[in-house]
């Protein structure tokens, strides 16, 4: 190895160990966030009348998203302990989904979460882990196995995100990529004679770019 190639090399390496900076993930951050969500919604049926022709279908709908969106918060640091809060919300801008039949569908359209945050900082990596509560909208359609009785109907539950991930701390900005599972609560809907019981779950990877302040 050369000497100008072995100065070189050992300059990265002491850049990318150089220990962060105190309070180095204090203060607010602001950013944005894109992410790929993996949703399964999971759908009962019943009626207050006999069956109608066929079976009532059940199971498992499914769909991935794409969605936008923007991220706010807070941390407080000490040592190499760190706490926050944070608040989110993107907008689905669609994807492809299955289920039983054509006519059956869950369509994301927006979600946000309330969430505390806590961390431990390696040098200029924060390995974290966060807790919240999470709120969704989405749009169901259902053909409850009477020909041309198409529903759809739209819910907003409330649920419970866990996740965690890695940031990494860059100057003032902080590239992130994390994983979130939320948990809505079950949703339930009437229409004539039929009643929906839909319970969706979500799972995502986000990357995110954040701003500190």
């Amino acid at each position: 190895m050369s000497k100008q190639a072995f100065i070189l090399m050992s300059a990265l390496c002491g850049a990318v160990a150089a220990p962060a900076a105190a309070q180095e993930w204090e203060g607010g951050v602001i950013g944005v966030t894109a992410e790929h969500e993996w949703l399964r919604s999971d759908t009962q049926y019943s009626s207050i009348l006999a069956l109608p022709i066929g079976p009532i279908p059940s199971g498992r709908f499914s769909e991935q998203d794409v969605a936008l969106g923007a991220v706010a918060g807070y941390r407080w640091q000490s040592g190499s302990l760190v706490l926050g809060a944070e608040a989110d919300a993107a907008v689905s801008l669609g994807g492809s989904g299955s289920g039983p039949g054509p006519f059956y569908a869950l369509d994301p359209k927006w979600h946000g979460s309330l969430r505390a945050v806590a961390g431990v900082s390696l040098n200029r990596a924060l390995v974290f882990a966060t807790v919240g509560v999470a709120k969704g909208s989405f749009t169901f359609r259902h053909e409850p196995g009477v020909p041309l009785t198409r529903v759809t109907h739209s819910e907003d539950p409330t649920g419970l995100v866990l996740g965690g991930g890695i940031e990494f701390a860059a100057g003032q900005f902080h590239p992130r990529l994390e994983y979130r599972h939320v948990r809505y609560q079950r949703t339930t809907t009437m229409v004539d004679t039929i009643s929906y019981y839909d319970r969706v779950t979500a799972d995502s990877l986000r990357l995110n770019l954040l701003y500190r302040f």
